[in-house]
């Protein structure tokens, strides 16, 4: 059972995801499945949304996912840098605050 999770940690790790995230990513996977033949077919749920009295937010969410349906772009965690690079910063963290320049 240790090994299972540990399994999914390095998981984690290497595509530099938290927990909370990994869950998040497929409910954002999973909109973005159910909005494509809507948009395919030229609705826009967004604009319904809003007449719905839907938080702003949501609808935020919805017109940008519509536009990158619409513009044919991939959905991209733009927080990996490969497994390699995600490992690196975990074992060798970049440093928080940058080069700090010598007070003279």
């Amino acid at each position: 059972m240790v090994l299972f999770f540990w399994l999914y940690h390095v998981y984690l790790a290497a595509t530099n995801t938290t927990t909370n995230e990994s869950f998040k990513w497929k409910d954002v996977l999973n909109l973005y499945e159910k909005l494509l033949p809507y948009v395919e077919r030229g609705r826009t749920i967004s604009k319904e949304a809003r007449e719905g009295n839907e938080k702003e937010s949501e609808v935020k969410v919805l017109e940008t996912m519509e536009k990158k349906i619409k513009n044919k772009e991939p959905l991209v965690y733009i927080y990996s840098k490969g497994w390699v690079e995600n490992l690196k910063q975990i074992v060798f963290p970049p440093s928080l605050y940058g080069s700090q320049s010598k007070k003279k």
